[in-house]
């Protein structure tokens, strides 16, 4: 009797404890980040933001345009849409920019005189190069190696698997719309329990950690997969020429660049 009252008292501590239950089987991260890019290539529409903090992260040679933020839309095949934040020579300043195929149209207080032109931003872009190209998004996602689970986590109120990894930064650039490069990155990735979709990516350079500044750190945002709200239109382009200052800002870029963001030295 004492043998089976002392049994008993066990099982119902185990049970209280917890020790019945059996460790949730996490899946394999390269296998999840394997599925996260083949949806991505299947998309219609996304949104997603791009934080930049940290070191600055300049994206022409004479270190003049810091990179601050990108917040945007991509509608298939050849849309986008997004307003971006940078900062000339330290003083912040915002452009609206909007691509359809390999035509590109821009808006800007001061250098286009608050009116949308026919204007190449960044030379060569094509948003459907940005998202399904062997240099796109989905192929990026593929690219982070020495990944490890993490385990699941709520981030802002939605259940994803958190992974890290790394990356060299010619390989992921297309998660920075083509702005980062240089400095290879360690990784934080997010990826929603119940769709399998990348929610987050945040993305640290540690070699652009100085005395004064913390490292470069790149956060992106992708949301609404699929959304049908979402439309991009060309603008109402007005008859007006963009003001003699916006030439040599984008001369601070060499013309031969596939994108902004990817300079040829």
């Amino acid at each position: 009797m004492k043998h089976l009252a002392l049994c008993l008292l066990l099982a119902l501590l185990m049970t209280a404890c917890g020790g019945g239950s059996t460790p949730e089987a996490l899946p394999d991260p390269t296998s999840l980040l394997q599925k996260a890019a083949d949806d991505i290539k299947n998309i219609k529409t996304l949104r997603f933001k791009l934080q930049v903090t940290g070191a600055p992260a300049f994206v022409d040679y004479q270190n003049t345009i810091a990179i601050v933020s990108a917040d945007g839309a991509y509608v298939e095949p050849d849309r986008i849409q997004a307003k971006v934040v940078a900062r000339l020579l330290g003083v912040p300043g915002e452009v609206e920019i909007v691509a359809i195929g390999d035509v590109q149209y821009m808006k800007n207080a001061i250098l286009t005189a608050g009116n949308w032109l026919e204007q190449q931003f960044s030379p060569g872009f094509n948003a459907e190069t940005l998202i399904r190209s062997e240099n796109g998004i989905e192929s990026a996602i593929r690219k982070f190696y020495n990944l490890k689970m993490i385990g699941r986590e709520s981030l802002y109120s939605v259940d994803v698997y958190h992974l890290t990894g790394e990356a060299k930064a010619a390989d992921i650039s297309a998660l920075t719309v083509d702005l980062i490069r240089d400095a290879d990155v360690v990784a934080d990735i997010y990826v929603n329990v119940s769709t399998g979709r990348v929610e987050q990516v945040k993305m640290v350079q540690p070699t652009t950690k100085t005395d004064t500044q913390d490292p470069t750190t790149w956060v992106l945002e992708i949301f609404d997969y699929n959304a049908t709200d979402i439309n991009i239109e060309k603008p109402a382009v007005a008859n007006v020429v963009a003001t003699p200052a916006f030439e040599p800002l984008r001369t601070l870029v060499p013309s031969g660049n596939t994108t902004l963001g990817t300079p040829t030295p």
